[in-house]
């Protein structure tokens, strides 16, 4: 059998896969499910979907904007595709299999080994770092906490700025040795 027919039997088992967890999830949370539903205000739900959705979009815009800073050119589309369609992936356990999913996909679409590395790793450790970044900063200005623990939400902030400004360094250095480097310009523009 060739390659690719047993990878796109393999995806399509992966899915069966996925929704059956989605299911059995659906039907042990029904009564608390429902419960939510009673209790829900339809306008946050509607504001939480929106975003949820645009979340989709903005992840496959990020994949492309870090793709581009390494001069790599896929279209945004089939990065949108290949991010939506391996969603129900991202479901099954071990909670790798949407990474490794999209991972062949780019492959296939002749992206090479350690930039597809770097475009998974950065796309974890930016997600941190930022986060750290609006969650310290946002908690030391807006919150009565005490001193300590404001020194230490300012502390985390100021350690993710820096390491999201020497992320591309290292990835150079340590992953993208002897390959094409990240574009740094375009990584800061992205930012």
């Amino acid at each position: 059998m060739p390659y690719k027919k047993i990878i796109s039997r393999l995806q399509l088992v992966f899915i069966i896969i996925a929704l059956l967890f989605i299911t059995k999830l659906i039907l042990e949370s029904y009564d608390d499910l429902l419960d939510i539903l009673v209790k829900a205000k339809f306008q946050y739900f509607f504001i939480a979907l929106f975003f949820g959705v645009a979340s989709h979009f903005f992840a496959a815009w990020c994949t492309k904007s870090i793709l581009n800073t390494y001069n790599i050119n896929i279209p945004y589309f089939f990065i949108l595709k290949t991010h939506i369609t391996r969603l129900p992936n991202k479901y099954l356990p071990g909670g790798i299999w949407h990474t490794v999913s999209r991972a062949f996909d780019f492959h296939q679409k002749g992206v090479k080994g350690p930039y597809l590395t770097v475009l998974f790793l950065l796309e974890s450790l930016l997600a941190v770092t930022i986060s750290f970044i609006i969650g310290g900063s946002g908690l030391f200005f807006l919150s009565n906490v005490s001193n300590e623990l404001k020194i230490i939400l300012l502390s985390s902030s100021i350690i993710a700025l820096i390491t999201l400004v020497l992320l591309p360094f290292l990835m150079n250095f340590f992953i993208l040795r002897k390959n094409k480097k990240i574009n740094l310009y375009r990584f800061f523009i992205v930012l």
